[in-house]
């Protein structure tokens, strides 16, 4: 416990009295807020090292740090009062001067602090009185000889839980946690931009961001793992007790890159029942992924029997956006996921595909549950999302560009005989040309009978089974646009029409049975990028206002 010196000075001025508080130079105003921390929820932690607050009975600091100056001293650095790192305090102490981290201290209460004492080998956390972050959270940055090396007496087994960052793409070998001499993990391992958690004492179970890693030693990594931050858990029975633990990113000298860290718990246990739990604290901290703790589109609006789009749409589905091929040698490919707020993650995606190269997308995966990927296998016919290292946009969010030809994506097919709803986000290029957007694909990927499209003559057309819909007042724009495609009714009587931007365009009465195409449909269009498809094979039309509105409060169309 630590005890504070208050000393109580009354000045009597005339009538009035003075009280002068002064109290011991360590004084530190620190409250801990009465809310449980990562630890006291998930206790028995073999060690834990953050820069935030674990635990309601620690209330030691959280790291010491050496100011790089003439006799270097060194304070200790606490947390606020909301538990996060004292930064206030770590610059005003520094005093513009450059940060290294002596001491990192475990909050588990084993005291198992991370001590490092040669100044060569420790990392920094403050350059030239700049605090270093990731997603505006402090890290500590280790240098190519940056370790802490903790003594690990009596542990075997471990489960362990990781904060950090890569900034390069390299096949080298790149110890990501070190036990004793037969008891490391590396990271990554394989060739290319691929990687995994490696272990040489067994296969370990690994999860990245939440998502089961299923390869050994390589494989495609999560993104976040690689370029911005990331949650890796990683589960290993070790049948040798450590005889202690050297903690660094730090690899073949040919490869090495600053490494970043802002946490690690290890537990000497299996922590398998807790994983996600561990996993959803550290998240909702750093805000590194989506892990569907907010409501998408789909929540509210089910039952889709397919959905595509560059944000999460459901909080059930917590997979990749796309799949994105870097058009470098070898064309690495990468899956790209939702960010912590449902959002591309287009940081990972401009880090994987790196400046002035482009990122043609291979994959739009489907959201619905339903499995019904858009895949694309000929790199001439894929589409682009970065472009010489810039991601496209229209009003600040992601699109698909390109599709001069119909470089299209094949879906599974649907029975088009039943009720359809398409809720189209598009953005034409051209008036002069025909749009397209769903349809059946022929012979060699040609546009067969059905299609779901817009844009005939510089005006707006709907066509189904070779029957246009025209509405020649209404002419084609390139402003982004939200085209809602329908088909309802019976197979004696069934109508189609659509709306643009939420408004009646016109509808198509038809008798006799419609067409039922049983190849596969095509996801793309002649001159059109491409931003989300939302595909009912049910009658919408109780929800396609709420529907809409959703997707027009997130793009901000019309």
């Amino acid at each position: 416990m630590r005890y504070i010196l208050i000393i109580l000075v009354f000045l009597s001025v005339g009538a009035k009295a003075q009280m002068v508080i002064k109290a011991h130079a360590n004084y530190r105003p620190y409250a801990q807020p009465a809310v449980n921390l990562l630890l006291d929820d998930y206790p028995n932690a073999a060690a834990a090292y953050s820069l935030r607050n674990l635990s309601s009975t620690y209330t030691g600091p959280l790291i010491r740090v050496r100011k790089d100056t003439t006799g270097q001293p060194e304070m200790d650095i606490y947390g606020d009062y909301y538990g996060n790192l004292d930064t206030v305090g770590l610059k005003n102490f520094l005093n513009a001067r450059s940060g290294w981290v002596t001491t990192w201290y475990d909050q588990s209460g084993n005291n198992r602090n991370a001590v490092q004492n040669t100044g060569a080998s420790q990392p920094f956390i403050v350059s030239s009185g700049v605090v270093q972050r990731i997603a505006n959270k402090p890290t500590v940055v280790f240098l190519s000889a940056s370790n802490f090396t903790v003594n690990f007496n009596g542990v075997s087994n471990a489960t362990h839980f990781h904060v950090g960052q890569t900034s390069t793409l390299n096949s080298a070998s790149t110890i990501f946690l070190q036990g004793d001499a037969n008891t490391k993990w590396y990271l990554p391992v394989s060739s290319g931009s691929s990687g995994a958690i490696y272990s040489n004492v067994g296969t370990p179970t690994t999860y990245f961001n939440g998502v089961l890693n299923t390869a050994t030693t390589q494989g495609q990594l999560y993104t976040n793992l690689i370029n911005t931050n990331v949650i890796a858990s990683i589960t290993n029975a070790n049948t040798s007790t450590w005889t202690g633990i050297n903690f660094d990113l730090t690899g073949t000298s040919a490869y090495e890159s600053i490494r970043f860290r802002s946490e690690l718990i290890i537990y000497n246990s299996d922590q398998s029942s807790n994983r996600t739990g561990i996993e959803n604290n550290i998240n909702d901290y750093y805000n590194i992924y989506w892990n569907g703790d907010f409501t998408g589109l789909l929540d509210t609006y089910g039952s889709s029997a397919a959905a595509y789009s560059l944000r999460n749409l459901s909080s059930t589905y917590t997979g990749p956006l796309i799949r994105v091929r870097k058009d470098t040698t070898g064309q690495p490919e990468m899956d790209i996921y939702g960010d912590y707020y449902g959002n591309l993650d287009t940081v990972g995606l401009k880090n994987f595909v790196g400046a002035g190269n482009n990122g043609f997308v291979t994959v739009w995966y489907d959201q619905s549950g339903n499995a019904r990927n858009a895949t694309q296998t000929t790199a001439a016919s894929q589409r682009r999302i970065v472009v010489s290292g810039t991601i496209q946009r229209e009003n600040g969010k992601p699109v698909i560009i390109d599709g001069s030809v119909f470089s299209g994506y094949t879906i599974t097919y649907f029975d088009v005989s039943q009720n359809w709803y398409v809720f189209s986000t598009v953005k034409p290029s051209t008036v002069a040309s025909q749009q397209v957007t769903i349809g059946h694909l022929g012979p060699g990927g040609v546009i067969g009978q059905i299609y779901l499209g817009f844009g005939r003559s510089s005006r707006q057309y709907l066509t189904w089974y070779n029957a246009y819909l025209s509405n020649s007042t209404n002419a084609l724009t390139t402003n982004q646009q939200l085209l809602t495609y329908f088909k309802t009714g019976t197979t004696s009587n069934w109508s189609y029409g659509y709306f643009t931007n939420g408004a009646a365009n016109g509808s198509f009465t038809n008798s006799g049975n419609p067409p039922n195409i049983t190849t596969n449909f095509g996801l793309g269009s002649f001159y059109s990028p491409m931003i989300e498809f939302i595909i009912y094979t049910s009658n919408q039309s109780s929800n396609r206002t709420g529907i809409e509105n959703n997707i027009n409060s997130y793009y901000s169309i019309y």
